[in-house]
């Protein structure tokens, strides 16, 4: 319920009849100033359509908001927002209603939003900002009627004084900040610190000022309320209970409400969802409370004649002409006030039944007339509960009926509006609506979003309004129920490590999980699982887990309520705890002078940790000072010559033992050992009978021994034990021989020596190339024969080349032409000239040439070639029965025909094998060869009219040098 900030005041009801002009000129004034300050309906009928999924385009910065809690849809919001005159724009988000203050009509204009957040966010302007004082509103040609009465003049600039005050901001710390009577606090839902009575106190319309209710009791009807929550106190018989936050107790739906953070004292207040009855003062439900008032507020119109007053007015283009308040020619109308005419009796009047506005009588001169017309009187009307629909689902019908019924039998006539709808698609629709002027609407092919349809009743003399709205939801979704996973599912925790996590995360839904719950289905005898911490959550904690066996159950539920479970197994063993390994390390030498050695335990091992060591000597033989004997390090030092015997003993946390034995061998100052020197290496010339090789020079030797490392041949030592032998049957090479010595002690040495014979007189080699050789083209392979080259010792290199001037055609078959013997192939006819270099082991060169002519062959026309497809292997097989399906094809079986394949060639960039073969026939006189143009032209025909009867697939067939 919202009140006007202006009540009836009956106790001036006895004024004069002069005074009637000034009064009415003051309910003029009282018009013009809901006028502008928007707290007239007809402001709030011409405001412009719903914007759905905008925001302010300035944001948090457009203005001043104000959460008005006791809204929850567009209609209330909308309300709301007209009966407070600051109000510019609605801001409805979901179901949390914004009243906006705009800092300028720019700063509130709608901004378009596209994420899905915005869905259900909706402006809705009411009012453009105006800044206009009321004084500039007030003009009239007749002065005798206002100067008739001065107090009439007075009580005017009082009201202008009243209606024109602002709630300045404060500051709440200041002492004396506020008017006496007043204190700086937050009113209402205001987000600022405004100046406010105190509580308790209401203020006086005439005077402006804060009066005490407990003092003036009559002071209820004079005055006017801070808070808008307060009922309308001409009507109200309820006072504001006030409390002690905290302490005092409120009555039903009531809390203690303080407005300073330094007060516990407050009032009792409506809590959500209610608001306060202006019948019994009590908190009632709000949706009910609201749609009682609506109803009643045309029922209690009053009969009294209409009063038509005219004032000029200004150009105030967005009020409507038919709205019977402000019409385009200038005349201001207003429906009648009571007894006492100087106040409205309710500055906050529904918008004016247009039966009644066409009835009104202007008057365009300055005198105040009364016309007495018929009297509209209000329908009660109802449109039916708000409609729910669920897509596919898109139709719905609203049926509608006001009370009283007819009693002339004439119905009444129905008017149904659609005040907001939903953003169609492009090129889509919002619905189709049937049956507009009957108390039957039908609407269909409806969209997802909310539907606000107003429905207007007229009879004579009659009308009422009223709302329903049609909220139509998505389809609803299939649901797909979820599915537990518990990662990991199945795990073996050894003690000591007893926190284990299980991951419940990982669980899947085709909308959201909506809650997880965790329960052990089996654990552990004696064991007590604390799970209450993470029960809820997806990840599940355990700690403190002794040995046994456990089974936890995961339980997820989705949006639609549908659940699904796992469990996970897990399983704590007790480690084994294995004794400790000792270890002393290897055995240690000692040489004299030399008297300390520290012994190291630190490679000993366990498996949760050594907490103790322990040397002890056990040998009895010489004495030493121990240092660190419980430590991993043991000191040793004062050893005297001899052999000791030491004892590791290493504890582990189990206090389990393990023993280790260490020695230690304390020697003589050390003796060297023998010096091996077998002598200087040397050169000598071949031919040589024998060398000589000398190791009297060794050190410390009792005995000799010279070897053969390596050499070109074996030589023969004549006396290997023996510190100076003789080595005869020497080639030419290096040679490299070995002298081991040993002492008395059976220690040895071993010294090496190299010898090196040449040859002085070394003869050249003679190249020899072979003879001069002369070839058909026909001929697969020449062969280069240079075995007849000679040296005095031997040739250790052969190398071939061809002459710069030969044919660039031949090749040597693999690396032929590093030997003796090349191999050659592909030689074309020409004159080729190839020499020979040949190398003796002194690196001295002889080089040699020789011939090949190759001739062009006697049958070279006769070659037929035929290119195929090149086989992965092809095999003498392959190539047996390729050479017979040929015979056949180029001849019968009585006419002797022979096919002789002279090569096969390669080409691996086409992946082709190229063949050559020549055709023989047996005559009385031998074999003659056929000619080629003749068996290519007739392979040709036989292949095209036989592509198959090869086993292999020819690209070309032709005589040799014209493929």
């Amino acid at each position: 319920m919202y009140w006007s900030r202006f009540g009836n005041s009956s106790n001036r009801s006895q004024h004069t009849g002069k005074h009637k002009a000034g009064y009415l000129l003051l309910v003029v004034l009282l018009m013009c100033s809901q006028c502008i300050s928007g707290t007239l309906t007809d402001i709030c009928s011409h405001q412009t359509g719903a914007e759905w999924q905008t925001t302010p385009i300035g944001g948090i910065d457009a203005g001043t908001y104000t959460k008005f809690p006791p809204a929850h849809d567009l209609q209330s919001c909308t309300t709301a927002c007209c009966d407070t005159e600051t109000c510019n724009l609605v801001f409805l988000f979901e179901k949390t209603c914004f009243l906006i203050e705009c800092k300028s009509d720019d700063s509130c204009e709608p901004e378009k939003r596209t994420a899905d957040k915005f869905a259900l966010a909706v402006t809705l302007k009411v009012r453009p900002v105006l800044r206009l004082g009321l004084e500039s509103l007030v003009t009239t040609k007749d002065e005798d009627a206002v100067n008739d009465d001065s107090e009439s003049e007075a009580l005017i600039g009082k009201l202008l004084s009243s209606l024109s005050r602002k709630l300045d901001e404060c500051n709440p710390r200041a002492l004396h900040d506020c008017p006496q009577g007043e204190e700086c606090r937050i009113v209402g839902t205001s987000t600022r610190y405004t100046c406010a009575c105190l509580l308790g106190s209401v203020r006086e319309l005439s005077s402006g000022n804060c009066i005490d209710m407990s003092t003036e009791p009559d002071v209820v009807k004079k005055g006017y309320p801070d808070e808008a929550t307060t009922p309308n106190p001409s009507k109200a018989t309820w006072s504001p209970t006030k409390c002690l936050f905290g302490l005092s107790e409120c009555g039903i739906h009531e809390n203690c409400v303080t407005h300073s953070t330094r007060k516990r004292s407050g009032i009792c207040e409506c809590e959500d969802g209610y608001i306060r009855s202006m019948k019994t003062g009590v908190c009632e439900d709000e949706k009910l409370l609201l749609a009682e008032s609506k109803n009643q507020k045309l029922a209690e119109k009053d009969t009294e004649p209409i009063l038509t007053t005219t004032v000029a007015a200004p150009s105030l283009t967005h009020h409507s002409s038919t709205s019977g308040v402000l019409a385009a020619n200038g005349t201001v109308t207003q429906i009648a006030v009571e007894d006492s005419p100087q106040l409205v009796k309710d500055s906050n009047i529904s918008t004016v039944p247009p039966l009644l506005a066409t009835s009104i009588t202007s008057v365009q001169n300055t005198k105040s007339t009364v016309v007495t017309q018929p009297v509209v009187q209000p329908l009660i009307v109802s449109a039916g509960e708000n409609k729910q629909i669920q897509l596919p689902e898109n139709t719905v019908t609203l049926s509608a009926f006001a009370l009283p019924e007819t009693q002339d039998g004439k119905e009444y006539e129905y008017k149904w509006e659609l005040l907001s709808h939903p953003v169609a698609p492009q090129n889509t629709g919002s619905g189709t609506m049937l049956g507009k002027n009957t108390a039957t609407l039908q609407l269909s092919e409806l969209i997802e979003g909310l539907y606000t349809f107003k429905i207007s009743v007229h009879g004579p003399a009659l009308y009422g309004e009223n709302f329903v709205n049609v909220t139509v939801l998505p389809a609803k979704r299939i649901n797909t129920p979820p599915v537990a996973v518990i990662r990991p599912q199945t795990q073996t925790v050894k003690l000591p490590a007893s926190e284990i996590i299980l991951d419940g995360s990982q669980s899947t839904d085709d909308d959201k999980i909506a809650t997880f719950h965790w329960e052990d289905v089996s654990i552990a005898i004696g064991q007590q699982l604390n799970i209450a911490e993470s029960e809820s959550k997806p990840m599940l904690q355990l700690k403190d887990l002794t040995p046994g066996f456990y089974q936890l159950k995961l339980t997820v539920t989705d949006s639609d309520g549908i659940t699904n479970s796992t469990v996970a197994n897990v399983t704590v063993i007790k480690e084994t705890d294995y004794p400790p390994t000792a270890n002393a390390g290897p055995d240690r030498i000692v040489k004299l002078p030399n008297r300390e050695i520290t012994l190291f335990g630190n490679e000993s091992s366990d498996d949760h940790g050594i907490k103790n060591y322990e040397w002890s000597k056990t040998s009895t033989t010489g004495a030493v000072d121990m240092q660190g004997s419980h430590s991993a390090f043991l000191q040793l030092t004062k050893l005297e010559l001899g052999d000791y015997a030491f004892r590791l003993k290493v504890t582990d946390t189990a206090d389990q033992t393990a023993f280790a034995d260490v020695h230690v061998f304390v020697q003589p100052e050390a003796v060297e050992g023998p010096k091996a020197d077998a002598g200087v290496d040397f050169n000598t010339s071949a031919p040589v009978k024998s060398v000589t090789l000398d190791g009297s020079k060794s050190e410390s030797a009792v005995s000799f021994l010279w070897s053969q490392l390596h050499g070109p041949s074996d030589a023969v030592i004549q006396a290997p034990t023996h510190a100076e032998t003789h080595v005869t049957k020497l080639g030419i090479g290096e040679y490299e021989f070995q002298l081991t010595v040993t002492d008395d002690h059976a220690k040895s040495d071993s010294a090496s020596v190299h010898v090196y014979v040449k040859q002085v007189d070394n003869e050249c080699p003679k190249a020899n190339a072979g003879r001069a050789q002369s070839v058909r083209s026909s001929t697969n392979l020449v062969i280069l024969n240079g075995s007849a080259s000679t040296d005095d010792l031997a040739i250790i290199a052969y190398e071939w080349s061809k002459d710069e001037n030969s044919p660039a055609a031949g090749e040597f078959l693999g690396k032929s032409q590093h030997s003796a013997v090349a191999l050659l192939t592909q030689l074309e006819p020409g004159l080729y000239t190839f020499s020979l270099k040949v190398t003796d082991s002194q690196g001295v060169s002889d080089a040699s040439a020789t011939t090949v002519t190759v001739q062009e062959s006697a049958h070279r026309n006769d070659l037929v070639e035929m290119q195929v497809q090149e086989p992965e292997a092809f095999t003498e097989k392959m190539k047996d029965d390729l050479v017979r399906q040929l015979e056949l094809v180029l001849g019968t079986k009585q006419s002797n025909i022979s096919v002789i394949i002279k090569t096969i060639g390669h080409e691996r960039s086409l992946g082709r094998m190229v063949i050559l073969f020549i055709v023989t026939k047996k005559t009385k006189d031998g074999a003659e060869i056929q000619s080629g143009v003749e068996m290519a032209a007739q392979l040709q025909k036989r292949l095209r009219a036989y592509p198959q009867v090869l086993d292999i697939s020819v690209y070309s067939v032709d005589t040799f040098g014209n493929s």
